[in-house]
Parts: structure tokens; sequence; C-alpha cells
């Protein structure tokens, strides 16, 4: 499975669009290869997608379905109230999916 995960100063390259200068150099060969990935054409291409894919149920969960925070604690309660959240985020797109079909 390849990831395309920007680090910081990637992500801020990503948006502004040009080199950040004074940023630190990174010696891990793994981040090395996913700034490569991500700056070539074909990698900043599929990563653009996640905008369209990933970034708009997020922003509908916070917008339209208050989920701004948690009110359970612990990583399991987290968890539970998260995948309720989008359990009811799926269901209520489960009517458009089978009129398209």
């Amino acid at each position: 499975m390849e990831l395309y995960v920007p680090d910081s100063v990637l992500a801020r390259e990503m948006k502004e669009g040009q080199r950040v200068l004074g940023a630190s150099r990174i010696c891990h060969p793994g981040l090395k290869r996913m700034r490569q990935r991500l700056r070539s054409p074909a990698g900043r291409k599929r990563y653009e997608r996640r905008k369209g894919l990933i970034e708009p149920v997020f922003g509908t969960l916070k917008e339209h379905r208050g989920l701004r925070r948690f009110y359970r604690r612990g990583l399991a309660g987290v968890n539970t109230e998260f995948l309720l959240m989008a359990l009811a985020f799926n269901l209520t797109r489960v009517p458009g999916m089978q009129q398209k079909r």
C-alpha cells in the first residue's frame, strides 16, 4: 500500500506552491520517498483527489451534524461515538445510491 501523507513542511509547500525556505532537512529514507512521491505530478494528482473524496465528509460531520467535539472519554468511547456519526452519515446517503442503480 502506498501512502500519500505529507509532513508539515511538505503540506505547507503544497499549499503555497513554492519551497519552504529554512525548513529542516529530513534524513529518514521513508520520508524522503514520501516527499518524492508527492512532488511528482502523478502523486500530486492522486493527493488532490482526497479533497473530493474525504474532506467533504468531515466538513459535513462538523458543520451539519455538530461533531465539533466528542462527548465520550477514552479511546473506546471516542471510537464508538465517531462510528455512530459515520454510520448516520452513510445512512443518509443510501437512498441516493439506490436511485442511481
